[in-house]
């Protein structure tokens, strides 16, 4: 994956964090983002306390909207 916050591309503000990507590559690291969180829950890396959970709800929320968008 590519630096998405040096790469020397043109700033993107996205809430309080300034990437240096284009749009393409921050939504190529969001879905590889996802897929790894994905694998780390299923293949055991992670246990699915609260603390985890908290993190993939917004991954899950994301997801669907694809699959809705794509339905």
């Amino acid at each position: 994956m590519i630096d998405l916050l040096r790469n020397g591309a043109p700033a993107l503000q996205i809430a309080a964090v300034e990437f240096q990507c284009t749009d393409e590559e921050l939504f190529s690291g969001l879905i590889e983002t996802i897929y790894a969180m994905r694998n780390a829950l299923l293949h055991g890396e992670v246990e699915p306390d609260p603390t985890v959970l908290a993190c993939y709800e917004p991954a899950y929320r994301i997801v669907m909207c694809f699959l809705e968008a794509v339905g």
